[in-house]
Protein backbone atom coordinates (compact mmCIF):
# COMPACT_ATOMS: atom_id res chain seq x y z
CA UNK A 1 0.00 0.00 0.00
CA UNK A 2 1.28 3.51 -0.85
CA UNK A 3 0.21 6.45 1.31
CA UNK A 4 0.64 9.84 -0.33
CA UNK A 5 0.13 13.16 1.44
CA UNK A 6 -1.57 16.10 -0.25
CA UNK A 7 1.70 18.10 -0.24
CA UNK A 8 3.16 19.04 -3.64
CA UNK A 9 6.57 17.44 -3.09
CA UNK A 10 5.08 14.18 -1.87
CA UNK A 11 2.66 14.11 -4.81
CA UNK A 12 5.51 14.71 -7.28
CA UNK A 13 7.62 12.01 -5.66
CA UNK A 14 4.71 9.59 -5.86
CA UNK A 15 4.13 10.37 -9.52
CA UNK A 16 7.82 9.81 -10.31
CA UNK A 17 7.85 6.39 -8.66
CA UNK A 18 4.35 5.14 -9.54
CA UNK A 19 5.41 3.32 -12.70
CA UNK A 20 8.22 1.47 -10.93
CA UNK A 21 6.06 0.59 -7.93
CA UNK A 22 3.20 -0.72 -10.05
CA UNK A 23 5.60 -2.76 -12.14
CA UNK A 24 7.22 -4.21 -9.02
CA UNK A 25 3.83 -4.92 -7.44
CA UNK A 26 2.57 -6.71 -10.51
CA UNK A 27 5.78 -8.72 -10.72
CA UNK A 28 5.56 -9.77 -7.08
CA UNK A 29 1.87 -10.59 -7.45
CA UNK A 30 2.58 -12.71 -10.53
CA UNK A 31 5.37 -14.57 -8.73
CA UNK A 32 3.13 -15.17 -5.72
CA UNK A 33 0.36 -16.44 -7.98
CA UNK A 34 2.77 -18.92 -9.58
CA UNK A 35 3.97 -20.11 -6.17
CA UNK A 36 0.39 -20.48 -4.94
CA UNK A 37 -0.49 -22.44 -8.07
CA UNK A 38 2.43 -24.85 -7.55
CA UNK A 39 1.53 -25.30 -3.88
CA UNK A 40 -2.08 -25.82 -4.92
CA UNK A 41 -1.15 -28.54 -7.37
CA UNK A 42 0.87 -30.34 -4.70
CA UNK A 43 -1.99 -29.96 -2.24
CA UNK A 44 -4.46 -31.20 -4.81
CA UNK A 45 -2.32 -34.20 -5.65
CA UNK A 46 -1.95 -35.12 -1.98
CA UNK A 47 -5.62 -34.71 -1.10
CA UNK A 48 -7.74 -37.85 -1.08
CA UNK A 49 -11.46 -37.29 -1.34
CA UNK A 50 -13.35 -38.89 1.50
CA UNK A 51 -16.02 -41.50 0.93
CA UNK A 52 -19.53 -40.08 0.97
CA UNK A 53 -21.78 -40.87 3.91
CA UNK A 54 -25.46 -40.36 4.70
CA UNK A 55 -28.37 -41.65 2.62
CA UNK A 56 -26.96 -44.73 0.81
CA UNK A 57 -28.40 -43.97 -2.63
CA UNK A 58 -27.43 -40.30 -2.54
CA UNK A 59 -23.99 -41.09 -1.10
CA UNK A 60 -23.30 -43.50 -3.95
CA UNK A 61 -24.39 -40.87 -6.49
CA UNK A 62 -22.22 -38.24 -4.79
CA UNK A 63 -19.18 -40.52 -4.87
CA UNK A 64 -19.70 -41.05 -8.58
CA UNK A 65 -20.28 -37.34 -9.27
CA UNK A 66 -17.05 -36.18 -7.62
CA UNK A 67 -14.82 -38.93 -9.02
CA UNK A 68 -11.87 -37.40 -10.82
CA UNK A 69 -12.58 -33.87 -9.57
CA UNK A 70 -10.95 -31.70 -6.93
CA UNK A 71 -13.26 -32.02 -3.91
CA UNK A 72 -12.97 -31.05 -0.25
CA UNK A 73 -16.06 -30.81 1.98
CA UNK A 74 -19.48 -31.33 0.42
CA UNK A 75 -22.92 -31.42 2.02
CA UNK A 76 -26.02 -32.04 -0.08
CA UNK A 77 -29.73 -32.58 0.42
CA UNK A 78 -32.67 -33.73 -1.67
CA UNK A 79 -35.94 -32.34 -0.34
CA UNK A 80 -39.46 -33.47 -1.24
CA UNK A 81 -42.92 -32.56 -0.03
CA UNK A 82 -43.86 -36.13 0.86
CA UNK A 83 -40.86 -37.30 2.93
CA UNK A 84 -38.16 -36.01 5.27
CA UNK A 85 -35.06 -34.50 3.61
CA UNK A 86 -32.29 -36.90 2.61
CA UNK A 87 -28.68 -35.90 3.14
CA UNK A 88 -25.23 -36.99 2.03
CA UNK A 89 -21.78 -35.72 2.94
CA UNK A 90 -18.08 -35.81 2.13
CA UNK A 91 -15.82 -34.64 4.97
CA UNK A 92 -18.76 -32.73 6.45
CA UNK A 93 -21.87 -33.19 8.57
CA UNK A 94 -25.25 -31.61 9.25
CA UNK A 95 -23.72 -28.67 11.13
CA UNK A 96 -20.71 -27.86 8.91
CA UNK A 97 -20.74 -24.18 7.96
CA UNK A 98 -20.31 -23.08 4.33
CA UNK A 99 -20.16 -19.68 2.68
CA UNK A 100 -23.10 -19.71 0.26
CA UNK A 101 -21.95 -16.70 -1.78
CA UNK A 102 -24.53 -15.25 -4.16
CA UNK A 103 -27.14 -17.75 -3.00
CA UNK A 104 -27.46 -15.12 -0.25
CA UNK A 105 -29.36 -13.05 -2.84
CA UNK A 106 -32.22 -15.57 -2.75
CA UNK A 107 -32.59 -14.84 0.97
CA UNK A 108 -32.33 -11.11 0.28
CA UNK A 109 -35.11 -11.49 -2.29
CA UNK A 110 -37.37 -13.11 0.29
CA UNK A 111 -36.58 -10.28 2.70
CA UNK A 112 -37.44 -7.62 0.10
CA UNK A 113 -40.73 -9.32 -0.81
CA UNK A 114 -41.63 -9.75 2.86
CA UNK A 115 -40.83 -6.19 4.01
CA UNK A 116 -42.19 -4.10 1.12
CA UNK A 117 -45.90 -4.50 2.03
CA UNK A 118 -45.12 -4.34 5.75
CA UNK A 119 -43.39 -0.98 5.22
CA UNK A 120 -46.12 0.27 2.83
CA UNK A 121 -43.67 0.29 -0.07
CA UNK A 122 -43.89 -1.09 -3.60
CA UNK A 123 -41.57 -2.60 -6.17
CA UNK A 124 -41.59 0.61 -8.21
CA UNK A 125 -40.49 2.60 -5.14
CA UNK A 126 -37.20 4.45 -5.71
CA UNK A 127 -34.28 3.57 -3.49
CA UNK A 128 -34.23 7.01 -1.88
CA UNK A 129 -37.62 6.26 -0.30
CA UNK A 130 -36.05 3.31 1.51
CA UNK A 131 -32.82 5.05 2.42
CA UNK A 132 -32.59 8.87 2.11
CA UNK A 133 -28.79 8.58 2.08
CA UNK A 134 -29.06 7.05 -1.39
CA UNK A 135 -29.00 10.33 -3.26
CA UNK A 136 -28.71 11.50 -6.84
CA UNK A 137 -29.12 9.00 -9.68
CA UNK A 138 -28.73 6.08 -7.26
CA UNK A 139 -31.81 7.20 -5.36
CA UNK A 140 -33.97 7.09 -8.51
CA UNK A 141 -33.35 3.39 -9.18
CA UNK A 142 -36.37 1.29 -8.23
CA UNK A 143 -36.55 -1.77 -6.02
CA UNK A 144 -37.56 -3.98 -8.94
CA UNK A 145 -34.74 -2.74 -11.15
CA UNK A 146 -32.21 -3.67 -8.50
CA UNK A 147 -33.81 -7.01 -7.64
CA UNK A 148 -33.98 -8.06 -11.30
CA UNK A 149 -30.46 -6.83 -12.20
CA UNK A 150 -31.87 -4.34 -14.69
CA UNK A 151 -30.72 -1.15 -12.95
CA UNK A 152 -27.75 -0.61 -15.24
CA UNK A 153 -25.29 -0.77 -12.36
CA UNK A 154 -22.08 -2.75 -13.03
CA UNK A 155 -21.26 -6.01 -11.30
CA UNK A 156 -18.78 -4.21 -9.04
CA UNK A 157 -17.46 -0.65 -8.88
CA UNK A 158 -14.44 0.13 -11.02
CA UNK A 159 -11.78 1.73 -8.85
CA UNK A 160 -8.09 1.37 -7.95
CA UNK A 161 -9.13 -0.07 -4.56
CA UNK A 162 -11.25 -2.81 -6.13
CA UNK A 163 -8.46 -3.57 -8.60
CA UNK A 164 -5.88 -3.76 -5.81
CA UNK A 165 -8.03 -6.03 -3.66
CA UNK A 166 -8.73 -8.30 -6.62
CA UNK A 167 -5.02 -8.47 -7.35
CA UNK A 168 -4.29 -9.35 -3.72
CA UNK A 169 -6.88 -12.12 -3.85
CA UNK A 170 -5.33 -13.55 -7.00
CA UNK A 171 -1.85 -13.47 -5.50
CA UNK A 172 -2.49 -14.30 -1.86
CA UNK A 173 -6.05 -15.64 -1.58
CA UNK A 174 -7.10 -12.75 0.66
CA UNK A 175 -10.62 -11.35 1.12
CA UNK A 176 -11.28 -8.78 -1.66
CA UNK A 177 -14.18 -7.27 0.32
CA UNK A 178 -12.14 -6.56 3.44
CA UNK A 179 -13.01 -3.19 4.97
CA UNK A 180 -16.22 -2.77 3.00
CA UNK A 181 -18.76 -0.53 4.77
CA UNK A 182 -22.34 0.48 4.07
CA UNK A 183 -21.29 4.08 3.56
CA UNK A 184 -18.57 3.02 1.14
CA UNK A 185 -21.09 0.83 -0.69
CA UNK A 186 -23.50 3.74 -1.12
CA UNK A 187 -20.70 5.97 -2.35
CA UNK A 188 -19.49 3.37 -4.85
CA UNK A 189 -23.01 2.74 -6.16
CA UNK A 190 -23.69 6.47 -6.52
CA UNK A 191 -20.47 7.00 -8.47
CA UNK A 192 -20.77 3.90 -10.65
CA UNK A 193 -21.27 4.46 -14.36
CA UNK A 194 -24.68 3.07 -15.41
CA UNK A 195 -25.90 1.95 -18.77
CA UNK A 196 -27.45 4.78 -20.75
CA UNK A 197 -30.75 2.89 -20.93
CA UNK A 198 -31.34 0.62 -17.93
CA UNK A 199 -33.66 -2.32 -18.52
CA UNK A 200 -31.28 -4.96 -19.80
CA UNK A 201 -30.37 -7.85 -17.48
CA UNK A 202 -26.84 -7.20 -16.21
CA UNK A 203 -25.90 -9.10 -13.05
CA UNK A 204 -24.82 -6.69 -10.31
CA UNK A 205 -23.46 -7.52 -6.87
CA UNK A 206 -23.25 -3.78 -6.30
CA UNK A 207 -26.98 -3.30 -6.95
CA UNK A 208 -28.00 -6.32 -4.88
CA UNK A 209 -25.98 -5.12 -1.90
CA UNK A 210 -27.38 -1.59 -2.19
CA UNK A 211 -30.97 -2.88 -2.19
CA UNK A 212 -30.39 -5.27 0.72
CA UNK A 213 -28.89 -2.52 2.85
CA UNK A 214 -31.65 -0.07 1.87
CA UNK A 215 -34.48 -2.45 2.80
CA UNK A 216 -32.79 -3.05 6.16
CA UNK A 217 -32.48 0.71 6.66
CA UNK A 218 -36.20 1.11 5.95
CA UNK A 219 -36.82 -1.66 8.48
CA UNK A 220 -34.77 0.32 11.01
CA UNK A 221 -32.40 -2.62 11.50
CA UNK A 222 -29.08 -3.87 10.25
CA UNK A 223 -29.25 -6.27 7.31
CA UNK A 224 -28.18 -9.17 9.55
CA UNK A 225 -30.85 -8.36 12.14
CA UNK A 226 -33.59 -7.81 9.56
CA UNK A 227 -32.80 -11.11 7.81
CA UNK A 228 -32.66 -12.98 11.12
CA UNK A 229 -35.92 -11.48 12.37
CA UNK A 230 -38.08 -11.84 9.28
CA UNK A 231 -36.60 -14.79 7.34
CA UNK A 232 -34.15 -16.94 9.30
CA UNK A 233 -36.13 -16.94 12.55
CA UNK A 234 -39.48 -17.99 11.06
CA UNK A 235 -37.74 -20.71 9.03
CA UNK A 236 -35.80 -21.93 12.11
CA UNK A 237 -32.52 -21.47 10.26
CA UNK A 238 -30.69 -21.21 13.58
CA UNK A 239 -27.17 -21.93 12.26
CA UNK A 240 -27.28 -19.34 9.48
CA UNK A 241 -25.38 -16.09 10.01
CA UNK A 242 -24.30 -12.95 8.15
CA UNK A 243 -20.65 -11.88 8.11
CA UNK A 244 -19.69 -14.28 10.94
CA UNK A 245 -16.71 -13.30 13.10
CA UNK A 246 -13.24 -14.70 12.50
CA UNK A 247 -13.37 -18.46 12.99
CA UNK A 248 -17.04 -18.68 12.00
CA UNK A 249 -16.08 -20.59 8.87
CA UNK A 250 -12.90 -22.33 7.81
CA UNK A 251 -10.73 -21.34 4.87
CA UNK A 252 -11.94 -22.67 1.54
CA UNK A 253 -10.26 -23.76 -1.69
CA UNK A 254 -10.09 -22.64 -5.29
CA UNK A 255 -10.92 -25.15 -8.00
CA UNK A 256 -7.20 -25.57 -8.75
CA UNK A 257 -6.41 -26.47 -5.14
CA UNK A 258 -5.27 -23.18 -3.57
CA UNK A 259 -6.44 -22.30 -0.08
CA UNK A 260 -8.19 -18.95 0.38
CA UNK A 261 -9.17 -16.78 3.32
CA UNK A 262 -12.82 -16.69 4.44
CA UNK A 263 -14.80 -13.84 2.92
CA UNK A 264 -16.53 -11.33 5.20
CA UNK A 265 -18.37 -9.01 2.82
CA UNK A 266 -19.18 -6.14 5.17
CA UNK A 267 -21.47 -3.71 3.34
CA UNK A 268 -21.83 -6.18 0.46
CA UNK A 269 -23.34 -8.87 2.74
CA UNK A 270 -26.81 -8.87 1.09
CA UNK A 271 -25.15 -9.91 -2.17
CA UNK A 272 -23.11 -12.80 -0.80
CA UNK A 273 -22.20 -12.65 2.89
CA UNK A 274 -24.38 -15.43 4.32
CA UNK A 275 -22.89 -18.55 5.94
CA UNK A 276 -25.17 -21.55 6.42
CA UNK A 277 -25.44 -25.31 6.90
CA UNK A 278 -27.08 -27.99 4.80
CA UNK A 279 -29.71 -28.53 7.51
CA UNK A 280 -30.75 -24.88 7.42
CA UNK A 281 -30.74 -24.72 3.64
CA UNK A 282 -32.94 -27.82 3.51
CA UNK A 283 -35.39 -25.98 5.78
CA UNK A 284 -35.40 -23.11 3.30
CA UNK A 285 -36.06 -25.50 0.42
CA UNK A 286 -38.91 -27.18 2.34
CA UNK A 287 -40.63 -23.88 3.02
CA UNK A 288 -40.33 -22.77 -0.61
CA UNK A 289 -41.71 -26.09 -1.83
CA UNK A 290 -44.62 -25.73 0.58
CA UNK A 291 -45.16 -22.10 -0.50
CA UNK A 292 -44.88 -21.05 3.16
CA UNK A 293 -41.60 -19.09 3.08
CA UNK A 294 -41.78 -15.46 4.21
CA UNK A 295 -41.59 -13.39 1.04
CA UNK A 296 -42.59 -16.32 -1.18
CA UNK A 297 -43.78 -13.79 -3.77
CA UNK A 298 -40.11 -13.17 -4.57
CA UNK A 299 -40.18 -16.28 -6.76
CA UNK A 300 -42.72 -14.87 -9.22
CA UNK A 301 -41.17 -13.78 -12.50
CA UNK A 302 -40.68 -10.03 -12.99
CA UNK A 303 -38.37 -9.95 -15.99
CA UNK A 304 -37.72 -12.34 -18.87
CA UNK A 305 -34.03 -12.74 -19.60
CA UNK A 306 -34.34 -15.21 -22.49
CA UNK A 307 -36.85 -17.55 -24.08
CA UNK A 308 -36.25 -20.19 -21.41
CA UNK A 309 -35.28 -18.09 -18.39
CA UNK A 310 -36.35 -15.18 -16.23
CA UNK A 311 -35.92 -13.64 -12.81
CA UNK A 312 -38.11 -12.76 -9.83
CA UNK A 313 -36.76 -10.76 -6.91
CA UNK A 314 -33.23 -12.17 -7.22
CA UNK A 315 -34.61 -15.71 -7.73
CA UNK A 316 -33.60 -17.11 -11.12
CA UNK A 317 -36.10 -19.09 -13.21
CA UNK A 318 -35.48 -21.58 -15.99
CA UNK A 319 -37.54 -24.06 -17.96
CA UNK A 320 -35.98 -27.50 -18.47
CA UNK A 321 -37.92 -30.21 -20.35
CA UNK A 322 -41.13 -28.35 -19.63
CA UNK A 323 -40.37 -28.12 -15.91
CA UNK A 324 -40.10 -24.74 -14.18
CA UNK A 325 -37.10 -24.47 -11.85
CA UNK A 326 -36.43 -21.68 -9.37
CA UNK A 327 -32.76 -21.54 -8.53
CA UNK A 328 -29.69 -19.61 -7.50
CA UNK A 329 -26.04 -20.49 -7.09
CA UNK A 330 -23.13 -18.86 -5.33
CA UNK A 331 -19.36 -18.74 -5.27
CA UNK A 332 -16.83 -17.03 -3.02
CA UNK A 333 -13.06 -17.35 -3.10
CA UNK A 334 -13.16 -20.82 -1.57
CA UNK A 335 -16.79 -22.00 -1.48
CA UNK A 336 -19.69 -22.61 -3.85
CA UNK A 337 -23.34 -23.55 -3.63
CA UNK A 338 -26.46 -24.40 -5.61
CA UNK A 339 -30.16 -24.48 -4.78
CA UNK A 340 -32.77 -25.69 -7.27
CA UNK A 341 -36.50 -25.91 -6.52
CA UNK A 342 -39.20 -27.53 -8.67
CA UNK A 343 -42.41 -26.51 -6.90
CA UNK A 344 -44.72 -28.26 -9.38
CA UNK A 345 -42.94 -31.61 -8.89
CA UNK A 346 -42.39 -31.07 -5.16
CA UNK A 347 -38.62 -31.58 -5.33
CA UNK A 348 -35.59 -29.49 -4.41
CA UNK A 349 -31.86 -30.05 -4.17
CA UNK A 350 -29.13 -28.17 -2.31
CA UNK A 351 -25.35 -28.60 -2.64
CA UNK A 352 -22.78 -26.76 -0.51
CA UNK A 353 -19.03 -27.20 -0.97
CA UNK A 354 -15.74 -25.79 0.28
CA UNK A 355 -14.34 -25.48 -3.25
CA UNK A 356 -15.10 -22.49 -5.50
CA UNK A 357 -16.75 -24.26 -8.42
CA UNK A 358 -20.48 -23.51 -8.65
CA UNK A 359 -20.84 -25.25 -12.02
CA UNK A 360 -19.59 -28.48 -10.45
CA UNK A 361 -22.11 -28.16 -7.60
CA UNK A 362 -24.93 -27.80 -10.11
CA UNK A 363 -23.75 -30.96 -11.87
CA UNK A 364 -23.74 -32.77 -8.52
CA UNK A 365 -27.25 -31.45 -7.86
CA UNK A 366 -28.46 -32.79 -11.21
CA UNK A 367 -26.95 -36.22 -10.44
CA UNK A 368 -28.62 -36.36 -7.01
CA UNK A 369 -32.01 -35.40 -8.41
CA UNK A 370 -31.76 -38.10 -11.10
CA UNK A 371 -30.87 -40.66 -8.45
CA UNK A 372 -33.73 -39.67 -6.17
CA UNK A 373 -36.20 -39.87 -9.05
CA UNK A 374 -35.07 -43.41 -9.87
CA UNK A 375 -35.42 -44.77 -6.32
Amino acid sequence: MICVSRGGSAMLSALQTTGTVIGDALGVAALCAVVRWVVGQLSRASHTTGVATGDPQLAAALDEAVRGHHTRSVAAAVVTTDAPPRFCYIDADADTSFEIGSLSKALTGLLVADRLPALDLAEDTPLSALDPECEGALGTITVQQLATHTSGLPKLPRSPLVFGQSLAFTAFGTNPYAGSTIRGLRRAAARAARRATPGRFDYSNLGAAALGQAIAHADNRTYADSLATHILGPLQMTRTTVNPPRGGVHAGWTRDGRQTWPWRLGGYAPAGGVVSTITDMARLAQSVLGRTAPGQMALQERHRTSEQSGIGLFWMLKTVDGQHIHWHNGETGGYSSYLGVNIDRGRAVVVLASVADSARQQQIADALIRTSQND
